[in-house]
């Protein structure tokens, strides 16, 4: 199962105490997945969705406070539906959900997010969380950080956006304005968090320290490695100064310092310039071997390249 799946398993089970935040929930997934027509001049109610959690949590909480229980079908092609065709159990839920009203004998579908259902800081929370399970996703964390909804109305985005800022959270919107997206990892913790998903807030943290974790050792591994290569590098081109010098004049030729550097890196080609210079009598810092090398220059022996003792011995 994917961490998105997850995310929406952990919101499908969780209970909410108050009657309010349960009408708030059903109405965010009716918004998100539900559709109302008439067949024959009665109104149905159908939810519709790729994913199974959506039916199975408007089933709970239409179960739970209208005491219906609507039958879940599949299709042959994964998704799921859930149907209501009593026209009397639709005006309930409809209405109680904030979505239905009438005026003059006629029958108005809202598809606004009612004021009243979003009124208290509880039902918000449990808007997000129906509004998730039906539309929303989360990428695995393991791999990159993405969360967004995708809704068709554009109203309900732009009342979701509102509903999303008063939490704090930073949000994008894109494709023509159905889509908004966090992709910060504090950002979707905070997400789980005003949503209630403990669990999978838990399971993100433990996800997002383990990867700073292999994150840094993979930083300091790459560092020391390249340091490693350069002193390797350094070193090779040393030597070869060094055996180029002793053949052509012979290492007595220079002074006390240079002489004893070149046996030190002769006999330890793996140290670095500090290490040769800390091993010297008395002990030369890094930048004194640079400076002496570079000023000292062997008389009469020259290669394709000029040869000096500055190769930072």
């Amino acid at each position: 199962m994917s961490f998105s799946s997850r995310v929406k398993q952990e919101l499908t089970e969780k209970e909410n105490e108050a009657r309010h935040c349960n009408i708030a929930e059903l109405s965010a997934i009716l918004s998100c997945c539900g559709y109302f027509f008439k067949i024959c001049g009665t109104i149905v109610l159908k939810i519709q969705s790729d994913n199974i959690f959506s039916c199975k949590k408007a089933e709970r909480l239409i179960q739970k406070l209208f005491n219906i229980t609507p039958p879940v079908s599949v299709s042959n092609k994964g998704g799921y539906t859930m149907f209501i065709g009593s026209e009397s159990e639709a005006r309930r839920i409809l209405s109680a959900s904030g979505l239905y009203s009438e005026y003059n004998g006629l029958a108005l579908i809202n598809k606004n997010i009612p004021p009243l259902i979003v009124s208290g800081s509880c039902c918000k929370r449990a808007y997000l969380r129906g509004a998730f399970v039906a539309a929303g996703s989360i990428s695995n964390p393991e791999k990159t950080y993405h969360a967004e909804f995708i809704i068709e109305s554009e109203t309900i985005i732009a009342q979701l956006v509102t509903i999303i800022n008063s939490f704090s959270l930073k949000l994008f919107l894109r494709n023509g304005s159905k889509v908004i997206y966090l992709k910060d990892s504090e950002q979707i913790t905070d997400l789980l968090n005003v949503m209630e998903a403990h669990q999978s807030l838990l399971e993100l943290a433990n996800i997002r320290v383990v990867k700073d974790v292999r994150n840094d050792i993979n930083r300091r591994v790459n560092f020391e490695a390249a340091n490693l290569n350069k002193t390797i590098s350094a070193s090779l081109k040393q030597l070869d100064d060094i055996r180029y010098i002793k053949a052509q004049k012979g290492l007595s030729y220079l002074n006390d310092c240079l002489f004893e550097a070149a046996h030190l890196r002769l006999s330890h080609p793996d140290l670095s310039l500090k290490e040769i210079g800390e091993m010297l009598n008395p002990p030369v810092s890094k930048s004194g071997v640079k400076y002496t090398s570079h000023l000292y220059t062997v008389p009469g022996v020259t290669s394709p390249g000029e040869k000096r003792l500055t190769s930072e011995i």
